[in-house]
């Protein structure tokens, strides 16, 4: 797959982005997932959206608005690797999606259903899992004032800057690779707030806000009884300490060795 996008990239390094190469990014990234074709019916360039990309749970589609990532202040080479990124950005909740319906009961799965209550609760799904508690109305509200701390979209933005890091590892010394590191760095880092004493994580944090008191207590008890790797803390956005914030992080994302 990676061969398969420099390839694209190569071809069209000195074009503007074009609904084709969007079209063509795609089917790259989702020909060899099989599996996803269920909660991926398409994508489709959709300029009136209020971002650059948005998958619809529902409809089960990715839109793109072209316009406004071609309105980004840089090089077209970066605006094609934004696009790729956003991508596998919304492709990544489409994973998401599929990992509800499979029913997986690791720690990832339940941070990905509280980012998914709503869904689950006027679907009906998810019997272990039923969100009494949630409005599905106030908690979109609420959602979109914690977007910063969505598990959801927190899990989405870290595989899609790994992928990025690693399409573009070759490319040793690029602006490119350093700017994916950095990027893929934030990603980890992203709603850690320092209350001077500990780092809040923001997921706990999310879960507050959000009014989900009985899913945080639940939460807490079961990361207070393993013992989760700092991959999986990270992605999950789980308890973090501040060296592994400074140090151990930024190592991973190697912009610092």
């Amino acid at each position: 797959m990676y061969k398969a996008i420099n390839d694209l990239l190569k071809m069209n390094k000195d074009n503007e982005l074009s609904e084709q190469f969007i079209q063509s990014a795609f089917d790259i990234m989702v020909e060899n997932e099989p599996g996803l074709f269920e909660y991926l019916s398409g994508i489709k360039i959709d300029n009136e959206i209020d971002s650059e990309g948005n998958y619809d749970t529902n409809s089960k589609i990715i839109s793109i608005n072209s316009e406004a990532i071609s309105s980004l202040g840089m090089d077209d080479i970066f605006k094609i690797l934004v696009c790729i990124y956003i991508v596998k950005h919304e492709i990544e909740h489409a994973k998401n999606m599929q990992r509800l319906d499979e029913g997986r009961v690791d720690i990832e799965s339940i941070v990905i259903r509280y980012s998914l209550a709503d869904y689950i609760k006027l679907n009906n799904l998810d019997h272990e899992m039923r969100f009494e508690n949630v409005d599905p109305l106030l908690f979109n509200i609420r959602r979109e004032h914690n977007y910063d701390i969505d598990p959801g979209e927190r899990i989405a933005d870290i595989k899609a800057w790994k992928f990025m890091v690693n399409l573009l590892k070759n490319r040793r010394n690029s602006i490119e690779l350093s700017i994916a590191r950095e990027s893929l760095y934030h990603s980890y880092i992203r709603g850690y707030h320092d209350n001077r004493y500990y780092l809040d994580a923001p997921t706990y944090t999310y879960l507050l806000n959000m009014e989900m008191y009985f899913e945080y207590s639940m939460l807490k008890q079961t990361v207070d009884m393993n013992n989760y790797s700092l991959d999986t803390r990270v992605l999950c956005g789980l308890p973090i300490t501040y060296q592994e914030q400074k140090l151990a992080l930024a190592k991973k994302a190697r912009i610092i060795k």
